[in-house]
């Protein structure tokens, strides 16, 4: 029978050792390893805004409501504004922002982030959402990452420090890293582990390596034998193995032999289309007898001034064009918003056309799950 290690000696109760560490000396935890609870306010007060839908419940110059990167209020409002609700700046009747007042009394960088902002076709209440979720619902990890942000930042006092793996100057080798043909428990490996020598001895790697014939191989290589010296450590330090160093790179060779032609397996072959007599590849799956399916998808034409188009597309049963439709969108904050602006604009043509039943597909898998989470 296996020995059963005791906890202390496990890698899981190493790295969250090391971890809650971390974060009393951070700031973030106590010695029981909770969240201090001023830091905790504090971080909760750095994600959640207001979602805009009537606008009667928020104040337009002191409530958080604007989706900035520099902070959720406005940054001054004229003497104008003050004392005005969000409802005073929004058309009622036609559910759009009254930018000629917005325009009078808030700043320009306010005004361009209130354009970003849709405004719902019905009388809905506003409602309080975690801004660093696409879904508006916090969750531990984006609480976490929202403090680290904040630490980096020096605005949670007592917060200082970072991370190497977060600092502005590795950012770009740390994207090398995450792009590297290894497996992910292995770039998660290198993230939280790897000093500062090694991870310039990896920048000067990859540029040397990326691109070439072989360098997808020898990149592979690389971090499967740095792995390997891992888990030789290990077995010295826990298990008093003294491991034979040829045989540590035979392995390592082997597994990034293994995984490169695991990749390659993977990678979906081209689909073959017949032509003429032959059977045309099905793409498209028809909707059932008697129901009509709108494809549609959502484009962010330009990221400078956040204009985007939809495009629509309605066949039936038979897979035979019904109709299409295509609309400007006008100025939203994201991709995410212009797809979900596309479907909205694509329930309202299907009114139009006097439907109460459709079937409707798009592209953004992100937005799928959203609205199937509030089902």
């Amino acid at each position: 029978m296996a020995a059963i290690r005791r906890p202390e000696y496990s890698l899981f109760h190493a790295w969250t050792t090391q971890r809650r560490a971390q974060n009393r000396i951070q700031g973030l935890e106590n010695d029981q390893g909770v969240w201090k609870e001023d830091r905790g306010r504090k971080v909760l007060r750095d994600g959640a805004r207001w979602r805009i839908g009537n606008g009667k419940q928020v104040r337009l110059d002191v409530d958080p409501w604007l989706p900035k990167s520099n902070g959720f209020r406005p940054a001054s409002v004229s003497s104008k504004g003050v004392g005005l609700r969000v409802c005073d700046v929004i058309d009622a009747t036609q559910h759009v922002w009254k930018m000629e007042v917005i325009d009078t009394v808030m700043q320009e960088e306010d005004a361009k982030a209130v354009r970003l902002i849709p405004l719902p076709c019905l009388d809905m209440e506003d409602r309080w959402v975690w801004h660093f979720s696409n879904r508006g619902v916090y969750s531990v990890s984006s609480g976490y990452e929202s403090a680290l942000r904040l630490k980096r930042q020096g605005s949670a006092q007592g917060i200082t420090g970072g991370e190497s793996s977060m600092r502005d100057d590795d950012k770009k080798v740390w994207n090398k890293v995450w792009s590297l043909p290894v497996p992910n428990k292995i770039k998660v490996f290198v993230w939280k582990y790897i000093n500062a020598s090694i991870l310039a001895w990896f920048d000067r790697l990859i540029d040397r390596w990326k691109g070439t014939n072989d360098g997808g191989y020898m990149l592979t290589l690389a971090a499967m034998i740095v792995w390997r010296i891992w888990k030789c450590r290990n077995e010295v330090l826990f298990n008093g193995v003294d491991p034979d160093p040829s045989q540590m790179v035979v392995v390592a060779v082997k597994e990034a032999e293994e995984f490169i032609l695991a990749i390659r397996e993977q990678i979906p072959k081209p689909r073959q289309l017949r032509m003429g007599s032959g059977e045309l590849a099905q793409c498209w799956q028809k909707p059932a007898c008697g129901k009509l399916k709108f494809n549609v998808d959502g484009a962010w034409v330009s990221r400078s001034n956040g204009l985007a188009e939809a495009g629509i597309v309605v066949r039936d049963s038979n897979g035979s064009f019904v109709v299409a439709h295509s609309l400007n969108l006008g100025v939203v904050g994201s991709p995410l918003c212009a797809e979900a602006m596309a479907w909205r604009a694509a329930f309202d043509f299907a009114v139009l056309l006097g439907l109460d039943s459709l079937v409707m597909e798009g592209d953004s898998q992100q937005l799928v799950r959203c609205i199937r989470a509030h089902e």
